[in-house]
């Protein structure tokens, strides 16, 4: 948590822009309210926007890819692996991974 408060104490007098991820009831919006309060626009309003529907993660992505590249070969997983350029073994990590 204290890595987490030095790193809005160095970005929020920036114009960075930051991304705030997190799940459900872990105070993503309150951790935008402070970085708004502690940047250079405070004086500004703060806009709350609705949730957007969770995007899907890189991981999710990949998995996906991986599956049907799987299915183009018939199941054969040496193709596979060899097609998308990683060994049997990362293969197998990326359709296990949850």
């Amino acid at each position: 948590m204290t890595k987490l408060f030095r790193m809005v104490l160095k970005v929020a007098p920036t114009n960075a822009t930051v991304l705030i991820t997190g799940g459900s009831g872990t105070e993503t919006e309150l951790l935008a309210q402070v970085l708004h309060r502690l940047s250079p626009r405070a004086s500004a309003r703060f806009v709350q926007t609705p949730s957007a529907p969770r995007l899907k993660s890189l991981e999710e992505k990949e998995k996906e890819y991986v599956q049907e590249v799987l299915e183009a070969c018939k199941g054969n997983q040496t193709e596979a692996a060899r097609i998308l350029g990683i060994s049997r073994t990362s293969l197998w990590r990326r359709l296990t991974r949850s």
